[in-house]
């Protein structure tokens, strides 16, 4: 899950894509009004990890399912909650929860 500060109206998200992608599309669904928006965005990759740029004016605690598609073809999905709350850092491995 993607946390985004709606604070914020330009946002970067790094993933790991299923397949290097040029030129993506941005589709944002939101879960509460179901609504899927378009948005235009920039998106590179360096070394494997792909890096998408774009503008939005979230509100808080929206949620939104987005998806990332070359001709129709999904590079990326995921979830988006948005909170002006900072994230907490956990690890979870076998029978310990650690948190920092």
């Amino acid at each position: 899950m993607i946390v985004l500060n709606p604070e914020n109206t330009t946002h970067i998200i790094n993933f790991i894509p299923r397949l290097h992608p040029t030129v993506v599309e941005l589709s944002l669904y939101n879960e509460t009004t179901q609504e899927t928006t378009i948005v235009d965005n920039e998106c590179g990759t360096i070394n494997g990890v792909s890096s998408l740029h774009f503008d939005f004016d979230f509100l808080e605690n929206q949620k939104f399912q987005i998806k990332l598609t070359e001709d129709n073809e999904v590079v990326y999905r995921d979830k988006i909650f948005v909170t002006s709350q900072t994230p907490q850092e956990f690890k979870a491995t076998k029978d310990h929860y650690y948190y920092e």
